[in-house]
Order: structure tokens, then C-alpha cells, then sequence
């Protein structure tokens, strides 16, 4: 368990029609293997917010991704990714999907962030 946080890549402009087919396409395509993915969503509405997270395999494939991936277009939206060890912030600094949703509050943690969205699903 202690191994997630560098497996864990966060996907920012996720399009809310994004559906499971299209995001493990995307990650075929640029020949990777995910274990599995979820997105934030808000408590209240339960609307589906534009972030997600990715479990790859190994950390490894989070350097290939990097280095490897030029097209990031998920269901015809250009799609952000970084090493969920960076913490996700809007332009002031702050989460700005943090009033909404307490994954995105706990962003500072990767860990609880992601199992939260697991067991939210």
C-alpha cells in the first residue's frame, strides 16, 4: 500500500461523459496497463467533477507516460496529467473543487484522496 502514491497519476479536465471504455482506451493506445481509475465527485449533487486518478501497474510506467505521451485527448477534451505527488491547485492556490467535495480538500494527501474516491463509487 505504501507504493500507491507513486503509482497514482491525476487527470485534470476529465469531460464529464468520459466513460470507463474511454480512458482505458487512451492508456492502450499509448501501450500502458492501468490496474484502475476513478473521478471526483461532489458530495452533494453527485456531478461528476473534471479530476480523476489513475492506479498505473508500477511506477515506472508513470516515468514512460510522461516521457512517451504527446496526444492527451480523452473523449475529444484535452486532458492534463500529472504524479499525484504534486498537489492539485487552481490559480489562488487553492483547490477549487475544495467546497465541493472532501477528496479534493484532502488533495494534499494522495492516498486518502484516492481511496476516497474508490469507496465514493
Amino acid at each position: 500500500m505504501a507504493s500507491y502514491p507513486r503509482r497514482i497519476l491525476r487527470m485534470k479536465n476529465l469531460p464529464q461523459h468520459a466513460t470507463d471504455t474511454d480512458v482505458r482506451s487512451f492508456f492502450e493506445r499509448n501501450r500502458l496497463e492501468i490496474d484502475d481509475w476513478t473521478r471526483e465527485y461532489a458530495n452533494t449533487t453527485r456531478i461528476s467533477l473534471p479530476v480523476g486518478f489513475v492506479l498505473m501497474k508500477t511506477d515506472v510506467d508513470v516515468v514512460q507516460f510522461s516521457l512517451r505521451t504527446s496526444k492527451t485527448e480523452i473523449a475529444g477534451r484535452h486532458v492534463h496529467f500529472e504524479p499525484v505527488g504534486i498537489p492539485y491547485r487552481g490559480p489562488r492556490g487553492k483547490s477549487p473543487y475544495a467546497r465541493h467535495d472532501r477528496a479534493s480538500r484532502d488533495s494534499e494527501n494522495p492516498l486518502i484522496c484516492y481511496q476516497s474516491c474508490v469507496q465514493s463509487c
